[in-house]
This record gives structure tokens, sequence and C-alpha cells, in this order.
């Protein structure tokens, strides 16, 4: 279902209405927002319910930091790497970790959808891409 201009402009200034000074999605405000909406039930609210669902889970994504590597963390690698993500992105962030071996070393760290590919396998698969011609 594809939502109208006017749907799309109101679903905006709804959820900026849902934000909190540092850009994070506060919980009880967005409920609220679609409980009103819900209720009130007006013209096209399900469009608008839908558009308020794309930004909240585009927003989630952006505030996602999901960090892989090819051996386990520890603490003060983890911290670390919380700390620059906190730095950059603010207090409210969702930080996952994953270990994959065949990075083989070094991290790969996403953010809501821009991946830092800092990884041994990464590395090489660079230059193997730069010797074809």
């Amino acid at each position: 279902m594809r939502a109208n201009k006017r749907t799309r402009k109101d679903a905006r200034l709804l959820f900026r209405q849902c934000l909190a000074a540092d850009g994070a999605i506060e919980d009880a405000k967005l409920r609220l927002v679609v409980q009103r909406v819900a209720a009130d039930k007006p013209r096209g609210y399900l469009a608008l319910l839908n558009q308020l669902h794309r930004l909240a889970r585009l927003t989630l994504a952006e505030r996602t930091v999901h960090v892989e590597s090819a051996v386990p963390l520890d603490a003060a690698q983890e911290s670390a790497v919380q700390a620059a993500a906190k730095a950059r992105l603010g207090d409210k962030i969702v930080f996952q970790k994953s270990l994959n071996p065949a990075l083989l070393g070094g991290l790969r760290v996403s953010i809501g959808y821009s991946v830092y590919d800092g990884s041994v396998r990464g590395r090489l698969d660079q230059l193997q891409e730069s010797f074809r011609f």
C-alpha cells in the first residue's frame, strides 16, 4: 500500500514528536501516538500507521551496531567499540556481537546500513579485486 504525500508528511510530523533530543525513539510517546491514531481512525489511518512503522524501523536500524569478529572480544576491546559507537550515535544504541571465523582477523562493524570492514578477509578480497583486469 503506497502512502500519499500528505500521509507521509503527517507520519513524519507525528514521528518527530516521538523522538528524544538525541534522536532516539521514546517508546512511551510512540505507543501513545499509535494508540491515538488507532483509536481516532482518521482517513487513511492504516497507511499512516504503516509509515510510522517504517520510520521507527529505519531509525532503529540507524542505532543498531553489529560487530563481527574472528575471535571473541575481551572486555576492554568490547567497551572500546561500544564507547566509539556511543560517541558517534548517542547513548541509546543496540549493540550486537557475533563470531565469524571466516573474517580471519579484525572486525566488521555494521551501523544501520553502513558496513565498516577492517577484517583480514575484507582486505584480502580488496587485494584480489585489485589484481583483476
